[in-house]
């Protein structure tokens, strides 16, 4: 509720812990972002919420403007079938883990960026 009072430092701490911005619920003005691009094995919607962030250019609107639907074969998003099987959810991330350092890689370069 109060994302769009904190500080560009606080956003960025929420914005890299949690997955806020869903291709359905979200709406770019390219203009306000300096690139679109999206590095190798980023959800677009995830980077250029990040990438927002970072260019101080990202507002929440608190106005419920769709009905989130979750299905059980959800690949992503929020609350997905995966998450229900520990075992199944732990082994997918540690095969993940090689993705990981480069998005980690990825992150450190933007945050270098400067304005």
């Amino acid at each position: 509720d109060n994302f769009n009072d904190m500080t560009r430092d606080q956003q960025w701490r929420y914005v890299a812990k949690h997955s806020i911005a869903t291709g359905g619920a979200s709406a770019l003005r390219p203009a306000k972002l300096t690139t679109l691009d999206v590095p190798p094995g980023w959800l677009h919607d995830r980077w250029w919420s990040l990438r927002a962030v970072r260019e101080s250019c990202m507002a929440i609107d608190t106005q419920n403007v769709i009905n989130y639907r979750i299905s059980p074969d959800q690949q992503v998003g929020l609350d997905t079938g995966e998450q229900h099987n520990r075992i199944r959810w732990a082994m997918k991330k540690i095969s993940q883990a090689p993705g990981t350092w480069k998005k980690m890689k990825d992150i450190s370069a933007l945050l270098q960026q400067t304005h």
